[in-house]
């Protein structure tokens, strides 16, 4: 199973999309330049408080998928360590039916 799936991807998905609103709301300085310098500030601030807001956010959605993909590598690991030790039990019953198949043609 891969490690991007659909559910992380449905994960991500609003945050990403939140985030580039985000972006685009924020004032450019042509809209300021006729509004009194107090407003300009306060609209400002406002604008870095929703940014700010809205990566902490993204940081808590970012954190859940880590989570995730650890949990998942875990499993992963855990199955490669089976299919070792089926391996290493393969090649030993192989090896075993080559000697004696050798035994036996001798």
């Amino acid at each position: 199973m891969p490690v991007i799936t659909t559910e992380t991807v449905s994960l991500l998905a609003p945050h990403v999309i939140e985030l580039v609103s985000g972006v685009f709301r924020s004032r450019k300085d042509k809209e300021l330049k006729g509004t009194p310098e107090a407003q300009a500030l306060e609209t400002l601030n406002k604008d870095v408080l929703e940014l700010q807001d809205i990566a902490a956010k993204h940081a808590e959605a970012i954190g859940e998928i880590a989570q995730r993909v650890e949990a998942r590598f875990g499993q992963l690991e855990g199955q490669l360590k089976q299919q070792r030790i089926l391996s290493a039990i393969a090649l030993a019953v192989a090896v075993i039916a080559v000697g004696v198949a050798f035994v036996t043609q001798v």
